[in-house]
């Protein structure tokens, strides 16, 4: 539970504070962020010292997200994020009530929007860097092992990836998240692409659609 201060108590922080001004904002500004929040409550020239720094002096970077999974246990995962602004790595606490239910196919990834898990059965998707809303819907019709999956304008698009017992390597398939219809079959992708394994090339045709 949080007590909050009077304005006279706030002030008798500040001035007992033996670091401020710009001495305190270059302190902070080396300060892992997760930190911050609680840096922000000493005082109101604490508060402002946050902000200067975050906004002049280091300003927040995006997070690297790192899951490790195991082979043999799926469901046994471990999420690290990296801090551009301290240079160290945070452990992400884990959802056991998530991983128990969710996690049964190896976690993928086409670009930093979207993380998935394609199964025979279902394709799970996950919006959230920490994994913390998973969404399912059916597998696509064609089964793909390593495919290119995007977010596009309300739908989610697989590209290749095919099994080699597949017609064709470059089929492509969409599926509308706000009617939930069924998989739609698009125009496959260029036959240049065929024995390319370049998946840029690949991630960039999908999110021309």
């Amino acid at each position: 539970m949080y007590i909050g201060m009077s304005g006279t108590e706030n002030q008798t922080r500040d001035e007992e504070s033996p670091v401020n001004g710009d001495i305190l904002e270059v302190v902070l500004s080396r300060a892992p962020l997760v930190d911050l929040v609680a840096a922000s409550l000493v005082s109101k020239s604490w508060s402002h010292a946050v902000t200067s720094s975050l906004r002049w002096l280091n300003k927040p970077k995006p997070w690297l997200f790192v899951h490790t999974q195991s082979t043999r246990s799926p469901q046994d995962v471990a999420t690290r994020a990296f801090d551009h602004r301290s240079s160290e790595w945070v452990d992400i606490a884990p959802n056991a009530a998530a991983a128990s239910s969710v996690y049964v196919s190896p976690i993928r990834s086409s670009n930093s929007n979207l993380i998935y898990m394609l199964s025979p059965t279902t394709l799970s998707f996950s919006f959230h860097a920490l994994s913390a809303e998973w969404h399912h819907v059916p597998a696509p019709t064609v089964w793909r092992t390593d495919p290119i999956v995007a977010y596009v304008a309300g739908s989610i698009v697989i590209a290749g990836g095919t099994c080699d017992f597949e017609d064709d390597p470059l089929a492509v398939e969409m599926h509308s998240l706000e009617d939930g219809a069924t998989w739609q079959t698009c125009d496959s992708m260029p036959p240049i692409l065929k024995d390319s394994s370049a998946s840029v090339s690949y991630y960039c045709l999908v999110h021309l659609f």
